[in-house]
């Protein structure tokens, strides 16, 4: 190697595995809004979000009836999406905005098994949707993705792919996937925002005792952590899916913003955090973009979700006790 050359370690994300059918990679969670470029452009400006797919011009899905682009945030990738204009009002995406507004809508993974999976969870009753609408009764050969209906497991809306399904421009270009993610991803730990990594997705519950069996019942989810967060007025469970750590959230203040999306939507997907170096550096930064936060504890920042096309985000400086990711 010539002096003077950066000794880069040349590796994609290492992808960890769970459960015996092989949950890998947490692909996206998508973002749904009423413009996708309005959106993708705020995750640009906020989070210098690396676009890679859908840009200049937005995807379009006939089938889904939705624009669409795609864009990393650290080792968060970020599907933002909205209906067609004007949107077909039996279209799932437009359903979805039409019933929760701006809002995470699911989060989409990779599976090795997607057939043994499928059939679990047929087996145990789940009702599951196929692409573009309707019910599965057997699961076919072929299958490549489905759709678990939330309610029958625990309130996630989960796009569940056949892991080596999907290679292509939708997947290929994606940044956690290039032998120089390594280098890539101080784009964001050493800008001015300060994110390391995705610390965890959150999924607010009305009942914690009866969410946490259900993940791990029927998703094989691996528990981590369970407490209570004093600071943020929740009871948490905290368990690991594939290449994920999920926090279940129950508040215990009827007047926190958990609690009012609790109370409206029942159990469903309501934030997304990151693990930043400084939370003071992390609300500067926000603050300069126009995006007002508050500290919920010493260690967690709030983004207002008015501020964000209606995403709940959180920036923590600390890790959740046994956090599988930490290094």
């Amino acid at each position: 190697m010539p002096p003077g050359t950066p000794n880069l370690r040349l590796v994609p994300l290492t992808i960890r595995k769970t459960g015996p059918y092989g949950f890998g990679l947490m692909y996206h969670v998508i973002h749904l809004g009423e413009d996708v470029n309005a959106l993708t452009e705020w995750y640009r400006e906020v989070f210098d979000a690396d676009v890679w797919w859908g840009d200049p011009e937005p995807n379009y899905s006939g089938l889904e009836k939705r624009y669409a682009t795609m864009l990393d945030v650290s080792d968060l990738c970020v599907e933002p999406m909205a209906p067609e204009d004007p949107a077909d009002a039996a279209a799932p995406v437009a359903r979805s905005f039409s019933r929760y507004g701006r809002h995470f809508h699911s989060v989409a993974f990779m599976v090795d098994d997607i057939y043994g999976f499928a059939q679990h969870l047929l087996d145990r009753g789940v009702y599951i949707g196929k692409p573009g609408g309707g019910r599965m009764e057997e699961v076919p050969d072929d299958i490549v993705y489905f759709y678990p209906s939330p309610r029958d497991v625990g309130g996630l809306m989960v796009q569940v792919t056949r892991f080596g399904s999907m290679n292509g421009p939708a997947v290929d270009p994606d940044p956690r996937m290039q032998d120089d993610w390594e280098e890539r991803r101080k784009h964001w730990s050493e800008g001015p925002i300060g994110i390391e990594r995705l610390a965890y997705v959150t999924v607010g519950v009305r009942d914690l005792e009866a969410s946490r069996k259900t993940f791990q019942d029927l998703w094989l989810a691996e528990p981590v952590w369970e407490g209570e967060d004093l600071g943020r007025g929740v009871d948490s469970c905290f368990l690991q899916l594939g290449h994920l750590l999920i926090e279940l959230a129950e508040p215990h203040r009827n007047d926190s913003h958990l609690a009012r999306h609790v109370e409206q939507f029942g159990d469903l997907i309501y934030g997304v955090t990151f693990k930043v170096k400084d939370v003071d550096q992390a609300g500067r930064h926000l603050t300069s973009k126009g995006v007002r936060s508050r500290l919920l504890t010493h260690a967690v920042l709030a983004a207002e979700p008015d501020d964000c096309h209606g995403g709940t985000f959180f920036f923590a400086s600390e890790t959740v006790p046994g956090d599988p990711f930490e290094v």
